[in-house]
């Protein structure tokens, strides 16, 4: 088993801002959902490393972002990850094969959206999701485990397990 590596912040000091180990040599680049109208870890992914950033967020475009989109380095796709493929949503497993089709190149995962990202994770193929040796999630109503119904969004404590079970079949949690 190789030793931890130590940990890394990119992004800042505030939200967007996040702490991955730091090994980032031969990946070939990050997806991130769900990114409002910030970027900063994929800014920093870009210019401290030249990886590139594929990122999807139906509610912004590129007049929306605070700094502006690094030319050869980041696009932005104007689509909600979710389980169908229409106007507004596109799969993971369809998203990440468009631009990185060769199954043994190394990815990053950033996720913030908002409480889909159980849904996603469980609709995600095992194959895509064990291609990401970095996976950054941002977990939402951790809460309703002390709640005994599930929320809007149909997440309950069941769903939440769920999702952690499948990444940690392939993953360790590190913070």
């Amino acid at each position: 088993v190789a030793s931890p590596k130590p940990l890394i912040r990119l992004g800042g000091n505030r939200d967007g801002a996040y702490l991955i180990p730091d090994d980032l040599i031969d990946i070939e680049a990050c997806f991130s959902p769900g990114i409002g109208n910030y970027k900063y870890f994929e800014d920093d992914l870009a210019n401290k490393y030249g990886i590139k950033s594929y990122m999807c967020d139906f509610s912004t475009d590129e007049s929306n972002l605070i700094t502006p989109i690094i030319k050869n380095l980041q696009i932005l796709d104007k689509k909600f990850l979710g389980n169908n493929n229409d106007k507004r949503f596109i799969s993971a497993d369809k998203w990440i094969t468009k631009y990185s089709p060769d199954n043994n190149k190394d990815l990053i995962l950033q996720m913030d959206v908002e409480g889909e990202e159980y849904q996603n994770i469980l609709q995600m193929s095992d194959d895509i999701l064990n291609r990401f040796r970095i996976i950054v999630i941002e977990l939402h109503y951790l809460e309703l485990f002390n709640k005994e119904k599930p929320n809007l969004l149909n997440i309950n404590p069941s769903l939440i397990n769920t999702c952690l079970d499948k990444l940690n079949k392939n993953h360790i949690c590190i913070h």
